[in-house]
């Protein structure tokens, strides 16, 4: 008995040590889960974006976003990472804040960029996307199983140059978008 009881203490503390990485304290602003699957994006150019109101920002006052995660599937032909300046009036976001080009990105993972211009919160509303296009049909934007959050799916298509969320586009889906601002206290 004693055998088994030290046998199960070794694997609960491998398994705490193992599940607990640098990561694990991070503090983020997002809404999605786990990542379960993406879209199947055709040819063209894309925005897929989360929006923080200033309800959800104005908590994080001060603080820093240093970094943000996204998860890929595939590689996209070309991409860059966004912030946007958001107005609560308007369904669309306003303008740049700050972008950053992304040359490579590991697929069918997640993939963490460092800001080169880090963002600080100042209580105002902003999105945090990822601008990209695609030669050919491609999962490139990884998602959750929802339920969507009414900020965490928005999509704009070079196809028909407006804002949407995807659950309105598809009708049938529920997802947030595996996008995940992470904060510093600087």
């Amino acid at each position: 008995m004693n055998k088994l009881i030290g046998f199960l203490f070794v694997c609960i503390l491998a398994f705490t040590v193992c599940s607990c990485g640098s990561d694990s304290n991070d503090v983020l602003l997002n809404y999605d889960g786990d990542n379960v699957t993406g879209p199947v994006f055709n040819q063209g150019a894309y925005v897929t974006a989360a929006r923080f109101p200033a309800n959800r920002t104005s908590i994080f006052n001060g603080q820093v976003i240093e970094a943000v995660d996204l998860y890929i599937l595939e590689q996209p032909s070309s991409a860059r990472l966004v912030i946007l300046q958001g107005d609560a009036s308007s369904s669309d976001p306003l303008g740049e804040i700050t972008g950053q080009s992304l040359a490579s990105l590991t697929t069918n993972s997640w993939n963490r960029v460092t800001l080169n211009s880090p963002y600080t919160i100042d209580g105002s509303e902003i999105w945090i996307g990822l601008d990209f296009s695609v030669n050919g049909s491609a999962q490139i934007m990884g998602c959750d199983a929802g339920p969507a959050n009414s900020n965490g799916d928005f999509l704009f298509q070079d196809s028909d140059n407006r804002w949407t969320t995807f659950r309105d586009l598809t009708t049938t889906e529920s997802i947030n978008w595996n996008i995940r601002g992470v904060l510093s206290s600087n």
